[in-house]
């Protein structure tokens, strides 16, 4: 039995170098190292920050939370019945003053010039109403009464003179020298009587927009009416002249049929100024500016097709107006 024994003793571990196990450290070593240098390199590397989008409840965005440029400008509501036509300025407040003062010394011829330049100088729109109704009524006095101003001239009648002779020669009504003389007969004239004749062209324009007719002394500015015109647009564009004037007209229904003057039926009024198409105009026939009897209609296209005027207002017109007047329709 004691051999087993001795074999065991006799048994030797075998030898074992102390290199090997300095290897096996430093390759330990080494991988730890390389674990750590790599933990490190990936803990150094910025991370690409992260583009957040917010989320906008559009229900809360008012005109605060856009950018200055896009905010819309509010304007506050508009009151019409707030709003107030300009009152004339001060410089025309001062004209018709003066202009008042020189009718008061009687130089309304001065009041007239006066008042025409106020009306080249382009005033605002009711500036420009408040000049012309002054000015109408100057214009109006002038050529109806004996006063003298430059668009007359001093006629001394001769043997065999007439007002319908000096009415032709200086192209003017029979009526603005028989009234603008104050002559109870035209026939009772003789000679050697200074009369004061208005020697200028009138023309006429008829605004279909503004339903108004112009009535323009040498081309300046003598007094504004309103018209009415024809429905459906039927009034003419265009240039005409009037060819014809007739005092308390007849009127002829479309079927022929005579509607004398006074008639209920008769829609003429108290005067008639047929025109016809001058230049390039397409001809036309049956129009005309004439009267009413019925005044609502003044400022409204009912007309069938001609100019309708109040019946003092036409008169008024047609006692200035001779043959020939040039009418120019337009928008």
């Amino acid at each position: 039995m004691n051999y087993g024994i001795k074999e065991i003793e006799e048994f030797k571990a075998p030898s074992r170098k102390p290199w090997m196990v300095l290897l096996v450290f430093v390759l330990l070593g080494l991988v730890c190292w390389v674990s750590v240098s790599a933990w490190r390199g990936r803990e150094r590397k910025p991370k690409p920050e992260k583009v957040l989008t917010p989320v906008v409840d559009v229900s809360a965005v008012t005109s605060t939370t856009l950018p200055p440029k896009k905010q819309a400008k509010k304007r506050p509501p508009v009151n019409l019945k707030a709003q107030v036509a300009p009152k004339p300025s001060a410089s025309v407040k001062e004209s018709l003053a003066r202009a008042k003062a020189l009718i008061s010394k009687g130089d309304m011829a001065g009041a007239r010039q006066l008042l025409l330049a106020g009306l080249k100088s382009k005033p605002r729109e009711q500036e420009r109403t408040a000049i012309e109704s002054e000015l109408a009524a100057i214009n109006v006095q002038l050529a109806f009464l004996p006063y003298n101003m430059p668009e007359k001239v001093d006629h001394v009648v001769k043997r065999g003179d007439s007002l319908d002779k000096m009415s032709k020669k200086y192209g003017v009504t029979v009526q603005s020298i028989q009234i603008g003389n104050d002559l109870e007969n035209p026939n009772l004239i003789k000679a050697g009587d200074h009369l004061r004749i208005l020697d200028v062209d009138f023309s006429i324009e008829v605004g279909k927009e503004r339903h108004e007719l112009l009535l323009l002394m040498n081309g300046s500015f003598f007094k504004r009416y309103k018209v009415g015109l024809g429905k459906f647009d039927k009034t003419p564009l265009g240039t005409f002249e009037i060819y014809d004037r007739i005092v308390e007209p007849v009127w002829w229904r479309p079927d022929g049929r005579e509607i004398p003057f006074g008639a209920k039926e008769n829609i003429l009024g108290t005067r008639w100024m047929a025109i016809r198409a001058t230049g390039d105009t397409p001809a036309v026939r049956g129009y005309g500016i004439h009267g009413t009897w019925d005044e609502a209609s003044i400022g409204k296209s009912e007309s069938a097709g001609c100019v309708r005027m109040r019946n003092a207002e036409v008169e008024e017109l047609f006692n200035l107006v001779p043959w020939g007047t040039t009418v120019t329709i337009h928008k």
